[in-house]
């Protein structure tokens, strides 16, 4: 009867969502399974406003949130500062208007912050961006800059790394660039610094859904960020 044993372990290969690396590189983990809790520590969201739970990419119930351009998840910032890794699963539910521009997280406030945003010709700029501000306010983006980087109803992995020599940013485990830090601090602004999924400070709203936010406390390799876009 050992056989017993080994069920619930295949029952959660099939559907449980994956922690990925070892515990001791989180800071922060959002599975959204049903609540916005944080499973590597205490980083619980603040706040909820209109967004609500839907399927995973998975085609799990209740576990991932849809925001509709004017919701958001609001959170402590977590205890970032130079090195970090952030991850996300995203899935636009339609290609942004001309002009406009989405953010699907930011860490930080006004000044400056780390985050995601996809736009269509926002200042010249398509496609989806990963930015890193500088202490100095002086940012540094990466961005595949091409309309047809943009795909609606279709889940693309984005992740971004920064420590003390690179910041460097994943579309679906692939490098899009690296860039210098330069000897430069990251850069969260000044007054009250938030983490927000699915918006801004300034506002710029998401449309569609976000899964699987992780950040960790030093940046990932392309091996672990190809590990992350996998599952």
């Amino acid at each position: 009867m050992k056989f017993i044993h080994y069920i619930p372990l295949l029952l959660c290969f099939l559907g449980c969502k994956n922690s990925d690396l070892s515990p001791k590189d989180f800071i922060s983990y959002y599975s959204f399974n049903g609540n916005t809790n944080d499973l590597k520590g205490t980083n619980n969201a603040i706040s909820i406003y209109r967004a609500r739970l839907t399927d995973d990419k998975n085609g799990n119930a209740n576990s991932a949130y849809y925001f509709d351009g004017n919701s958001y998840i609001e959170f402590p910032k977590p205890a970032i500062k130079n090195d970090f890794t952030v991850s996300l699963w995203a899935m636009i539910e339609s290609v942004p208007t001309e002009g406009t521009i989405r953010t699907a997280m930011s860490i930080g406030s006004s000044g400056g912050d780390q985050l995601i945003n996809i736009s269509n010709n926002y200042y010249g700029v398509s496609g989806w961006a990963l930015t890193s501000y500088n202490e100095d306010g002086s940012n540094l983006v990466v961005t595949l800059n091409t309309l047809s980087s943009m795909v609606a109803q279709k889940w693309v992995h984005l992740a971004f790394t920064r420590d003390g020599h690179n910041f460097k940013a994943y579309i679906d485990g692939k490098q899009m660039g690296s860039l210098p830090v330069e000897g430069k601090s990251a850069g969260y602004g000044y007054g009250t610094q938030r983490f927000y999924v699915g918006n801004r400070h300034t506002g710029q709203g998401f449309i569609g859904t976000i899964d699987e936010v992780k950040i960790y406390k030093r940046a990932l390799s392309v091996e672990e960020i190809g590990q992350l876009s996998s599952n």
